[in-house]
């Protein structure tokens, strides 16, 4: 269910989204649990038993569309499922079409091939369940590119061994991990993309999540036997002096805005964490450099303690999204601490109403006593 759920899968064969529950509650109503059918598991070295397979339950759907007017009836030691009539019965055949189809593709995907076999197989793999929108042809197109590097591979390698699935797994899934070099940037107003180098391109406004302090920039783990690592030269590849230029590209980058977020504090005691070197380096210079409009300059101050760095640009959020901080009807105190959610606003005018009223009642009012001597009886 989570691979039909995936949106270019449910249309190749037209189920739309408003139509998966109804797949849902015949699963469940048909006792679907695990395994293909009772050769898929005996294959696995478990009982040959086919009682709630895949196999089965489609048996009992199929028998209640047969038996829609007598669904309380057995047939071959069988109980049709109920509600399996009228509209839904179309929805039922591109389902059990859907399932022939993945079960076929899983027997394909067993035996060795060479890489051409391969490329022309998981194509073909492709055409049958997946059905992108145009929108999604980039990365479709994508996929297929990958695969046809299988062909050239073998073309330009005169490699002609069979190779199992596994092996060429571990060849295709970290190119599909990568960001293709001619992904198209700016596909709309709002743009959603990794670390990329973007040559300058200028923004309004430039948005960074996740710069905390171990995240970036990038420490790769090098390997025991990398002789680059060990011995290190001039003009080697650096991960982490590449993430600090993106870092300096993407500040060049922003005209109007720029947001960096980080986790500041701990999740579960609130104590501060640091962000990202870059950040930091960020915020030293901009408090040793600038300071507010109309403010006297302190020369005895810290930069750390500049109000530009310290008041204006840093955002200290709260623990908890319910904060009363959150939903202040004065916020000249905080005016960055602001919320939408109104699940977390009801929350939080809940407990300015408990502490208000103090009607804030313990759980246990007095110590639990020693349990009864039924409780202390081994079982």
């Amino acid at each position: 269910m989570d691979f039909f759920e995936t949106p270019a899968v449910r249309r190749r064969f037209a189920v739309t989204g408003d139509e998966l529950p109804q797949i849902r509650e015949w699963i469940q109503c048909a006792g679907i649990r695990w395994g293909r059918d009772a050769v898929q598991r005996a294959s696995l070295g478990l009982p040959a038993f086919a009682e709630h397979s895949w196999e089965h339950g489609n048996r009992r759907l199929l028998l209640g569309y047969a038996m829609a007017n007598d669904s309380d009836a057995t047939f071959d030691g069988l109980l049709p499922c109920a509600g399996v009539e009228g509209t839904v019965t179309e929805l039922l055949g591109r389902w059990l079409d859907f399932q022939k189809q993945f079960f076929a593709t899983l027997e394909t995907l067993v035996g060795p091939r060479t890489l051409t076999a391969w490329a022309a197989t998981l194509n073909e793999v492709m055409d049958r369940l997946f059905l992108p929108e145009p929108d999604d042809e980039f990365s479709a197109n994508a996929v297929r590119q990958i695969l046809d590097s299988l062909r050239q591979q073998q073309i330009n390698s005169g490699f002609e061994e069979l190779v199992p699935f596994p092996v060429l797994l571990e060849r295709v899934l970290p190119k599909l991990s990568e960001e293709p070099s001619a992904k198209a940037i700016l596909r709309g107003c709002v743009t959603f993309s990794g670390l990329n180098p973007l040559r300058n391109v200028p923004f309004r406004a430039v948005c960074v999540l996740g710069l905390d302090d171990r995240s970036f920039p990038r420490r790769p783990a090098p390997l025991s036997f990398d002789l680059m690592a060990a011995r290190p030269k001039t003009g080697d590849a650096s991960r982490r002096d590449d993430d600090r230029y993106l870092f300096l590209e993407m500040l060049l980058a922003a005209r109007d805005r720029l947001y960096v977020s980080y986790v500041g504090q701990s999740v579960s005691d609130n104590s501060p964490r640091p962000p990202s070197v870059v950040v930091s380096e960020l915020l030293d210079y901009l408090g040793s450099r600038f300071r507010l409009a109309g403010a006297t300059p302190d020369l005895k101050a810290q930069p750390q303690e500049t109000p530009l760095v310290s008041e204006l640009l840093v955002t200290r959020h709260r623990l908890h999204g319910f904060n009363p901080a959150y939903f202040q009807a004065d916020r000249s105190e905080n005016p960055r601490l602001f919320s939408y959610s109104p699940a977390d606003a009801e929350i939080s005018r809940h407990l300015a109403d408990q502490t208000t009223r103090g009607s804030v009642k313990p759980f246990m009012t007095q110590p639990l006593g020693p349990p009864d001597a039924e409780w202390k009886r081994f079982r």
